[in-house]
């Protein structure tokens, strides 16, 4: 254990003096020029508009064309403008109903949630004595 303890903590010295060393570089170093300000390349287009924005989604196109039923993503096109809307098939499918199944048999049992002390030692003293039935049972011959 002291061994590793040891290499530990000269791991650790090596790291903040290395960290030291950098610091130190950067703080010797010759300041780098001023970057002037100046406005981005247009496209040869001197005043765009957001209209003539490239988006992500127009980006996209090419390839959601291909795998868009694959993928579940929906497209709407209109003149030049395309977006594409992501639509999750698995969740839609199957996750929120399986969720909306679950919450509502959670409901039907909240009748159970009393709140009341007595009520609660009875669902524990039966669940042992269904567990001890089990094992009575069913378990290991």
């Amino acid at each position: 254990a002291g061994r590793g303890a040891a290499t530990l903590s000269l791991l650790a010295a090596a790291l903040v003096a290395v960290a030291l060393l950098v610091a130190l570089a950067r703080r010797l170093a010759p300041r780098a020029r001023t970057i002037a300000a100046a406005p981005t390349w247009g496209c040869a287009f001197t005043a765009p508009t957001p209209r003539m924005q490239y988006t992500a989604s127009s980006y996209a196109a090419p390839i959601v064309g291909v795998v868009a039923a694959l993928a579940g993503t929906r497209e709407e096109r209109a003149g030049a403008a395309y977006r594409s809307h992501p639509h999750d098939v698995v969740l839609d499918l199957l996750g929120r109903p399986l969720w909306r199944r679950i919450a509502g048999a959670a409901a039907d049992l909240r009748i159970l949630q009393s709140g009341g002390l007595r009520w609660y030692l009875l669902y524990t003293i039966l669940c042992l004595l269904a567990l001890l039935a089990y094992l009575r049972f069913m378990g290991p011959r």
